[in-house]
């Protein structure tokens, strides 16, 4: 995992819900040798206004911040957080269980039913870890930029002559690569070509046809005809082996 610690957070207006929650997260890290960081917050305005990274994010749906925001409950939340690059995937929390199909979103990674059963937790836990280990691993060297990017944060790449352009939530990255040589550095199971000039990373697709939809975005990227059976078929398989590996 290399020096960066992981940083795992539960939000929960109830105590006792909160260090169930906490102390089955601390179980898990323990049993598992991983060195890890475990934030606990009892408000959704003190978790919005939280700007350090967040890794995994167990978040009650039916949270309420009854004095500042009797609304804000934790699908509110969740819309506040999903253009934010520092929480990177959300498992949401609730006793009610019809409440599941709220909870799909960018970030979500899973569901859990309310009592919080060790299981469950170590479900989503090993989930999230496995994957952040993985992209973590793939880092891309930026031309004008000392900063390098997780390659989980760049939405979709574009040819631009002998260089590439990595487009992110914050921003256009110049990257010293063509286009092909950038498919054979990712990985293939998270990317795919889609265009002569574009790849794109699936965590972000909606839809793929004989155009290519961006979740939470009025973007739409070209799929050529020699790449859309290919892209389809991947896109496909994602999504399948997402939803398979999320389910409890």
């Amino acid at each position: 995992m290399g020096a960066e610690k992981i940083k795992i957070a539960i939000c929960d207006d109830e105590f006792k819900d909160r260090l169930i929650n906490e102390e089955s997260v601390r179980r898990y890290l323990e049993i598992n040798s991983i060195d890890a960081e475990v934030l606990s917050f009892s408000t959704g305005k003190d978790l919005i206004e939280y700007d350090d990274a967040i890794d995994v994010l167990f978040l009650d749906i039916d949270l309420s911040d009854r004095v500042d925001d009797p609304q804000l409950d934790g699908i509110r939340i969740m819309e506040n957080l999903i253009d934010r690059p520092n929480i990177w995937k959300i498992v949401f929390v609730s006793a009610h269980k019809e409440r599941v199909f709220d909870a799909f979103g960018l970030k979500t990674l899973g569901f859990i039913e309310k009592p919080v059963l060790d299981e469950k937790m170590y479900h989503y836990l090993e989930i999230a870890i496995k994957e952040l280990t993985e992209y973590r691993e793939f880092e891309i060297e930026c031309v004008d930029s000392p900063d390098r990017l997780r390659v989980s944060d760049i939405i979709y790449i574009s040819s631009d002559h002998n260089y590439c352009l990595a487009h992110t939530k914050e921003g256009n990255y110049k990257i010293a690569s063509n286009i092909a040589g950038m498919e054979k550095q990712l990985p293939t199971g998270l990317y795919v070509r889609i265009h002569k000039k574009y790849l794109v990373n699936l965590m972000y697709v909606n839809n793929m046809d004989a155009t290519c939809k961006i979740k939470n975005d009025s973007l739409e990227l070209p799929v050529g005809r020699h790449y859309l059976k290919e892209a389809k078929a991947k896109y496909v398989d994602f999504v399948r082996n997402t939803v398979k590996q999320r389910m409890m």
